[in-house]
């Protein structure tokens, strides 16, 4: 049975008519004159990124019947129905038999689910079934993870060295051996021999620094991928922070993904060197999500909450601070919620640290206590930029100078003050740096490309906060050479949307008595 739309021409104009036939009978264009495109062989319904269709497609013309038309000199075009290119001949004339062979067509791109569509002039096009594309071979060798950080000598790396095996078009391939060797530094490694998993991802099993201040390096190598080996360096140093974050799970989670969480908090103990004044009384349970609490806090608690929220692809979860201190308006107590249908595609796709990373973040107050020491200047309500003295002086030197003008913001605009994020709508907007100015970084509002760095910037934010902080933990990032574009542009690596990812409860300053003195609205 066939289905299309016959045009029929009439006094005053054409007049689209729908028509279905059958052998032996039908309205519209008479039999033996071409009418539509039928899929005499259909391609593959799987396929190699980059790799020939095989078999390769094959459209025949038919009439209004269904029957095959002699036709021959039809332009028939084949085009790709998903994200990706289609390449090889995409234009082909039929034979005397009426038929249009595609021999040599290939599709790359991510991989994924696509579709053949095939059309030609004044007859009904034709549209495969799904074709799923997969990995091609390995070509790559990038790094996930930081390639430069700085920690107390003799510790263990929170930001493990970890990588992801390639094709050409940025897809994670499995099976490849990946071996990390310790190459400057009495430090010491395991798991240095790895395969890479069904996401092409491998990551070291651990790196502990030389017990002597100074540079530390690790390889990680893949024969014949390009890019290989790469390097991670670390840098022992003799600041050891007094600041601790205590982690408490609400809903249980795999042991991978506590893992993240606790990485998580290791980089931010890095990041914050100095002690807080203790809590010792009672918090009550409030509308931040968080249970009552009664006993000592040394410096912040963070309950980490997973639930279901509302499915995959959806909003992924939200933190900040509940109750902050009346002395120094810093963080006593946080809570973060995570739906616990993202968190094993979180993990699959190697994200999930840099998740929590940017979470326990704004727990601390990264924008979510910014209006509460006013460091945001919102005069221009289409260029906000943040105001404390700390975080600028960083960006102004974190690769560029005060004339940062980004391309792909849509407008050359120099700016001379880190600009924030316009767009997202509420626990978006004003909340995180600009996307198109910081792209990869982690504390941007989208987590993309391959490595998300903690900038400079960002650490130093926290010190315009009050907390004393190690800038020298910031991870190697600059504004005009980072090696990944932004969120919405073509590059490797996950995109994670963080879209109202802060919580929108009111924050409540306590006394040392746990007695609420002030309350700052969401």
């Amino acid at each position: 049975m066939w289905h299309f739309p016959l045009l029929l021409a009439l006094s005053g104009g054409l007049v689209v008519a729908c028509s279905s036939g059958s052998k032996g009978g039908g309205t519209g264009p008479e039999p033996g004159i071409a009418a539509a495109l039928e899929l005499l062989t259909a391609p593959p319904v799987t396929t190699v990124s980059r790799s020939l269709l095989t078999p390769a497609p094959v459209v025949q013309v038919v009439d209004i019947n269904g029957d095959p038309v002699d036709s021959a000199g039809i332009a028939v075009t084949a085009a790709l129905v998903g994200s990706g290119t289609l390449t090889g001949t995409t234009v082909v004339a039929t034979d005397a038999n009426g038929q249009a062979t595609f021999s040599n067509l290939s599709m790359r791109g991510l991989a994924g689910g696509k579709a053949l569509a095939f059309t030609a002039s004044q007859v009904v096009g034709v549209q495969s079934g799904n074709v799923t594309l997969t990995a091609g071979a390995a070509a790559v060798l990038v790094a996930t993870s930081a390639t430069s950080q700085s920690l107390l000598k003799g510790s263990a790396v929170t930001a493990k060295p970890a990588v992801a095996a390639q094709d050409l078009d940025g897809n994670g391939v499995a099976g490849v051996a990946v071996t990390f060797a310790l190459t400057v530094g009495n430090g010491s490694i395991t798991g240095a021999n790895q395969v890479t998993s069904a996401s092409g991802a491998a990551t070291i099993g651990s790196w502990t620094l030389d017990t002597a201040a100074g540079p530390n390096s690790v390889t990680a190598s893949a024969t014949g991928l390009t890019g290989s080996p790469l390097t991670f360096n670390a840098t022992g140093t003799n600041v050891s922070s007094q600041f601790t974050i205590d982690i408490q799970f609400l809903g249980s989670g795999t042991p991978s993904q506590q893992a993240a969480f606790s990485a998580a908090k290791a980089k931010w103990e890095q990041v914050i060197i100095g002690d807080l004044a203790n809590f010792t009384g009672t918090l009550n349970a409030s509308s931040c999500g968080n249970p009552a609490f009664t006993g000592t806090i040394d410096d912040v608690l963070i309950y980490v909450d997973l639930v279901p929220i509302d499915g995959p692809g959806q909003i992924l979860g939200a933190a900040g601070p509940c109750y902050i201190r009346v002395t120094g308006s810093l963080t006593i107590l946080g809570y973060m919620k995570f739906d616990t249908a993202d968190l094993a595609d979180l993990e699959l796709n190697g994200s999930l640290s840099d998740v929590a990373l940017h979470e326990m973040g704004h727990v601390l107050g990264y924008g979510t206590l910014w209006s509460t020491f006013g460091l945001q200047n919102l005069v221009s309500g289409t260029d906000p930029f943040f105001v404390g003295s700390f975080a600028n002086a960083a960006y102004l030197t974190e690769g560029g100078a005060a004339g940062v003008s980004p391309a792909n913001c849509g407008a050359n605009v120099p700016r001379s003050a880190v600009p924030l994020q316009v767009t997202g709508g509420a626990g978006t907007a004003l909340s995180h740096w600009e996307e198109c100015v910081f792209r990869s970084e982690v504390m941007t509002g989208f987590i993309s490309g391959n490595a998300r760095p903690l900038s400079k910037t960002s650490i130093q934010s926290l010190a315009d906060l009050g907390y004393s902080v190690n800038a020298n933990a910031a991870d190697l990032f600059n504004l005009a050479t980072q090696p990944t574009l932004r969120a919405g542009e073509a590059e490797a690596g996950p995109v994670v949307d963080l879209t109202q990812d802060r919580l929108g409860t009111p924050i409540m300053a306590v006394d040392q008595n746990g007695r609420v003195v002030k309350v700052f609205k969401p």
